[in-house]
């Protein structure tokens, strides 16, 4: 027999008896019975004993069972409650239904059947309500812990919930996208029609990699998966997640671009060794012709080859400078001062092609290990390239800011094609008609020397941004 401690509040002392009578002349439970008269007594048992079910008469003097049931909702405490009444009354039966009463019983019709019934309902519910309560509460748990967006919309795939992520990963709050289309946070329109029709279709969506729309407009690659769900009265709504793969495909980008370095690394280093070697008899050669020549015209030659073949040996030096992981002698300095010295150098550039030139510097130091004239050299690399870029735009606008170990260089000019940014930073390839591939390949040689990142951005006719993010190497 099921034991169940219950506390009956009623201020007329005989029909709390008779009410004890019924539950005693009950055969499934078996009742321990606290019994108060005041609203006041009440929530002094309440506040320091636990219950299994709470019967409340509607009459309490001054109170009424209606807000001794509001003020154990309040308290968020989880026990059933039963109001019992003198008279049937709809708005009263309405209006603690609508507050969280399990049920409502008339004590003039009360009888052991319609009372256990009335119990055994209740105690259904309360454990039916509970298990609820603990499945959302996991479920919110999961969703406000993940680090993935977890998302939840109608058929018309309208936001209904979202999780909290979705801030750390959009710079979105919950509340500015509910109410709003998921496919909002989907930047192409081609990836917003595969979702719609995939759900329409299959309903579902699976591992769809898709550019994700944020708040700072900072480009973010996401991988959607969503599918069409039934709730518990037949109504469809759309489940889904979108797990952010930004960092894995600029890890990815890296790999890939590192092999292709090491690659050519190795291809330039086996054909430094095959130039060089007849370079070095064609530079002996004209070193033991030199003194024999005595025509003027002849020498004027023999001068010709000796620069050629020395631009030559500079030109191998370059290559396998630009291929391989260089190191040099890293000094803590301020980063700040070598911006400021890379800036001094193409400031006049700058002005000559009428290009205005901002910058927005913090000025609080930040430190960091670094070799000042290579550092100098990649930054000025950057910003030469930038103000190239501008070269047909009429009112060019180079600007730089740093701020927290972040650098961006942004120009307002041509931009660089989608199928090209993938490349920016390999050996040889260039997108100038004199280049030859060299500048940025040792610019990214560079800042891999000092543990500095680069990411590029760039928008047809509208420009580049070039950002790079100084990472501590300890």
């Amino acid at each position: 027999m099921q034991k169940l401690k219950l506390l009956l509040v009623d201020d007329d002392e005989d029909d709390s008896l008779l009410f004890v009578d019924l539950l005693d002349r009950m055969g499934s439970y078996q009742f321990d019975v606290t019994w108060a008269a005041s609203f006041q007594v009440a929530e002094k048992h309440i506040e320091s004993t636990s219950f299994d079910l709470f019967v409340f008469d509607f009459f309490l003097g001054k109170n009424t069972g209606l807000t001794l049931s509001q003020w154990v909702i309040d308290q968020k405490i989880l026990t059933p409650i039963i109001l019992l009444t003198g008279l049937g009354d709809k708005d009263i039966d309405k209006k603690a239904s609508e507050i969280g009463v399990y049920d409502y019983l008339v004590k003039e019709e009360l009888t052991i059947t319609n009372l256990e019934r009335s119990i055994r309902y209740t105690l259904k519910q309360a454990q039916i309500r509970n298990e609820l309560t603990k499945s959302e509460l996991k479920y919110r748990t999961v969703i406000e812990h993940s680090q993935d967006i977890i998302f939840i919309a109608d058929t018309d795939f309208k936001l209904l919930s979202v999780s909290n992520s979705v801030e750390k990963f959009t710079g979105y709050k919950q509340d500015e996208l509910l109410d709003g289309s998921v496919l909002d946070l989907i930047k192409n329109e081609v990836d917003r029609s595969k979702i719609k029709s995939g759900v329409a279709k299959n309903g579902s969506i699976m591992n769809l990699f898709v550019s994700v729309h944020t708040k700072d407009e900072v480009e973010k690659l996401g991988l959607i998966s969503c599918n069409l769900h039934k709730d518990e009265i037949g109504k469809s709504f759309i489940h889904g997640t979108i797990i952010d793969k930004t960092d894995e495909q600029k890890a990815e980008k890296a790999r890939i671009l590192n092999e292709k370095m090491e690659a050519t690394a190795r291809l330039m280093r086996t054909l430094a060794h095959e130039v060089r070697n007849p370079l070095s008899s064609i530079s002996m050669a004209t070193e033991s012709i030199e003194f024999s020549i005595k025509d003027e015209e002849n020498k004027v030659f023999l001068d010709m080859i000796k620069r050629n073949a020395v631009r030559i040996n500079e030109i191998i030096s370059k290559v396998l400078n630009s291929a391989k992981n260089q190191e040099f002698d890293l000094k803590v300095s301020n980063v700040q001062d070598v911006i400021a010295f890379a800036i001094s150098t193409i400031i006049d550039r700058a002005k000559l092609n009428g290009i205005q030139v901002t910058t927005e510097i913090t000025k609080e130091n930040f430190v960091f290990p670094l070799n000042f004239e290579q550092l100098s050299i990649a930054l000025t690399n950057l910003l030469v390239n930038a103000i190239e870029a501008m070269s047909e735009s009429p009112e060019g606008h180079l600007r730089i800011s740093f701020n927290d170990g972040i650098l961006e260089i942004q120009d307002n000019g041509t931009g660089i094609p989608a199928d090209m940014q993938g490349h920016l930073f390999e050996p040889y390839f260039t997108t100038k008609k004199a280049g030859v591939g060299l500048g940025l390949a040792s610019t990214l040689s560079i800042l891999k020397a000092h543990h500095i990142t680069i990411d590029v951005q760039s928008e047809m006719k509208m420009g580049t941004i070039f950002t790079l993010v100084f990472v501590p190497p300890f």
